[in-house]
């Protein structure tokens, strides 16, 4: 039992408050995240084009254009859902399903830049210690403090069993 005078917050709303840090912190997250895959596309532009192949360089090979090109879609993807979830929690909307969708579709979108990143490097970049290999394992963890992705997809389909999909 805790005293009244000892309560944080209002009697019986303690998993609300709580929830209510934790989408907080699941937006923060997303912001990492966009942040860790923005470095990621750096770093595999600057090296693509920098390493010559044949009479060019990686950046010459259509692959490599592409993989680059998908990884500006998944970073403006993310950067447009974190900002609109950010502005939706400094409204003081209800943010418990579109923190999760955030977490899950910006770490996510993260793994597979930083991925594609660490491909172009080819071997040189997993080679402990290189700025893509550190970015890669560094990473990981995102997708699973705060709530596993796993767990964002049983929220997320929890509060969309509140009302019809939008």
């Amino acid at each position: 039992r805790v005293p009244r005078e000892q309560l944080v917050g209002q009697e019986n709303q303690g998993l609300s408050m709580a929830l209510s840090t934790i989408n907080q912190s699941r937006v923060g997250i997303s912001s990492m995240s966009l942040g860790m895959a923005k470095e990621g596309l750096a770093l595999g532009w600057q090296y693509a084009h920098e390493r010559a192949l044949g009479r060019g360089t990686v950046a010459d090979m259509q692959v490599t254009q592409h993989a680059l090109a998908d990884m500006q879609i998944a970073i403006y993807a993310a950067e447009s859902m974190v900002y609109r979830t950010a502005m939706m929690a400094d409204a003081g909307d209800n943010i418990e399903m579109e923190a999760s969708v955030c977490k899950v579709f910006a770490t996510e979108a993260a793994d597979r830049v930083i991925d594609r990143s660490l491909q172009i490097h080819g071997g040189v970049g997993y080679v402990r210690g290189s700025e893509i290999e550190r970015l890669y394992r560094d990473h990981r963890v995102q997708r699973i403090y705060e709530g596993t992705s796993e767990v964002q997809r049983n929220n997320i389909y929890r509060v969309m069993g509140r009302s019809a999909p939008a």
